[in-house]
């Protein structure tokens, strides 16, 4: 099986298949309806080239081409699955690939943070970008941290956590499990608002 099969798989069975492609192509009445579906590979090249680097990945918010796969990101799930498990990516590309996704709706992402662990543990992905897709947001949603005390978010992490040997990453989890994290990001948003 090779990767793009395992990455669309192993997204099917943590979604149960529930968001059909014919959904997926669909656009929100809301948004802008002109917009026109991209090839996902050559539009990532186009981000990365006009970003440079990603010290503040805020800044992807300023680049038309994210800003489409952003807010569309329902019709780019496979393909960023597919993405991100290439190893002829740059680790920047794969970062991009991956903040794309974070306007998912919080179900949607949960399972797409569920389908990059799994390929973690078919040594697919790094434990640095499975950190970036759980814990970084640029756009304050921190879908995985603030959603700790739910029942799937926690059984998940704890699964997570079960499977690597990365120390890091496992006190990150133990964090987020506890809700420290979220208290300290709460207190870090008022405090800058």
């Amino acid at each position: 099986m090779n990767i793009k099969s395992l990455a669309i798989l192993l997204f099917c069975v943590n979604i149960g298949c529930s968001l059909s492609q014919e959904k997926a192509e669909q656009k929100p009445d809301f948004l802008v309806p002109e917009y026109k579906r991209v090839d996902y590979k050559v539009a990532i090249d186009t981000i990365e080239k006009k970003v440079v680097d990603l010290t503040a990945p805020s800044d992807l918010f300023g680049v038309k081409e994210f800003m489409g796969i952003y807010m569309y990101a329902e019709m780019y799930i496979q393909e960023s699955l597919v993405y991100i498990t290439d190893s002829s990516n740059s680790k920047q590309k794969r970062m991009i690939a991956a903040y794309s996704m974070q306007h998912l709706s919080d179900s949607l992402y949960i399972d797409f943070c569920k389908s990059a662990a799994a390929m973690l543990g078919h040594d697919i992905i790094s434990t640095d970008l499975l950190a970036t897709i759980l814990f970084d947001s640029i756009n304050d949603k921190y879908q995985i941290i603030r959603n700790y005390k739910d029942s799937t978010v926690f059984t998940f992490l704890e699964k997570v956590k079960s499977g690597i040997s990365n120390d890091e990453l496992r006190n990150r989890i133990d964090n987020v499990i506890a809700g420290k994290t979220w208290r300290g990001i709460k207190i870090f948003l008022e405090e800058n608002r």
